[in-house]
């Protein structure tokens, strides 16, 4: 009976072990923690790109204000804003999760995020279209960037300038699509916002 129970208690022993070495992690849909492309260039044979999740130690993790717009960046949801109809209101416009970063210098860099609310065209009477952010438009769970350069932790308030890709292509299926897509070399990020931090 004992030879029995040493068995049965070796044998439990080693099935947490495989698992332990197996390192049994949940499977997702995109791993976004530390991706690294690699992506040729005209002057560089290799160049590595440093993906990763936004941290809250991140100095773009804020709020960012102007006159006329608004951005809240956290860890893992981006929301745009722009003036709403009452004195010092402001109106949600297009919005994100799934957020990460790429550093293309200390000040400098590119946010992606999914879209969770978006432009959405709707046509109205008279060949005219209403244009409303919405969650079921079609760019919604797709990829999308933020070019932000010129952060200053040095000053206060803490200064950034912040731009939407605007361009031929509104979202793409993947982040890797984004990456190639988004760039301020493919004119994507032609105006850039000067914000504060509030």
């Amino acid at each position: 009976m004992k030879h029995l129970k040493f068995s049965h208690l070796f044998a439990a022993f080693a099935f947490v072990a495989v698992l332990s070495l197996a390192g049994c992690k949940p499977v997702t849909e995109e791993v976004i923690k530390e991706v690294e492309v690699t992506k040729e260039t005209t002057v560089e044979k290799e160049k590595k790109v440093i993906i990763r999740p936004l941290l809250s130690d991140d100095a773009v993790v804020a709020t960012w204000s102007a006159t006329y717009e608004k951005y809240e960046i956290g860890t893992n949801t981006f929301k745009s804003f722009f003036p709403g109809t009452s004195e010092g209101s402001w109106d949600e416009s297009y919005t994100g999760n799934t957020l990460c970063v790429r550093y293309t210098s200390a000040t400098s860099g590119y946010i992606y995020m999914k879209y969770t609310k978006a432009l959405c065209a709707t046509h109205s009477d008279f060949d005219h279209y209403i244009y409303t952010y919405d969650t079921d438009a079609p760019d919604v769970g797709k990829w999308y960037a933020i070019a932000f350069k010129d952060l200053n932790t040095s000053v206060t308030p803490n200064t950034i300038k912040l731009s939407g890709a605007a361009g031929a292509v509104t979202s793409t299926a993947t982040l890797d699509e984004a990456i190639d897509t988004f760039t301020i070399e493919n004119g994507y990020f032609d105006y850039f916002s000067d914000l504060v931090k509030e």
